[in-house]
């Protein structure tokens, strides 16, 4: 089997407007709901309103830093521990393979956006958030060197030149007297 490869941009399809790191965050997410075995959901929100991360496409503004992150649905949750269930029995590696299936939520589960664990999405936020204000901090503080260096330059280059002193040995001459 060959290796696969996947890449994610920093721009959108259309190279012009660069994501956000949410933006990354929630295609990042999408892709590896694909590498767990997830197939595209067939609606682009849940039943609360939010964004279906398995969706075919992106439902949020590329590069809007207000985007919110993606978080799974109950229906990825329930597809996922049908698959990983049948891969747990054993007699689910044998035969030609298991076929794709199609699921729907039984009845009295809620189709909602759900966060398995919410404290490592606020954890991943703050990180984001406090990443964020590094850079800042550094952008500034190069900013102020810069601008530093800058004017010792021009203070520098507008000094007049001192007068060389003549080295070692070398014969003063002292203008005559009028």
């Amino acid at each position: 089997m060959a290796p696969t490869t996947t890449t994610l941009a920093a721009y959108d399809p259309t190279n012009t407007t660069q994501l956000s790191d949410t933006d990354m965050i929630n295609i990042a997410s999408h892709e590896f709901g694909h590498a767990l075995g997830l197939n595209h959901a067939t609606v682009s929100a849940t039943d609360d309103g939010t964004f279906e991360l398995m969706f075919l496409s992106y439902g949020q503004a590329v590069g809007n830093p207000r985007n919110s992150l993606e978080a799974p649905s109950t229906l990825d949750m329930y597809a996922l521990l049908n698959l990983y269930d049948w891969l747990a029995k054993p007699s689910g590696f044998t035969g030609p393979g298991h076929p794709a299936t199609v699921y729907s939520l039984p009845p009295g589960i809620a189709y909602a956006s759900m966060y398995p664990y919410s404290e490592q999405i606020q954890s991943l936020q703050n990180s984001i958030s406090q990443l964020k204000l590094e850079i800042l901090i550094v952008a500034a503080v190069t900013g102020l060197l810069l601008a530093i260096a800058l004017a010792l330059g021009i203070l520098l280059s507008r000094r007049k030149p001192a007068p060389t002193q003549p080295s070692f040995g070398e014969p003063i001459t002292v203008p005559p007297a009028a």
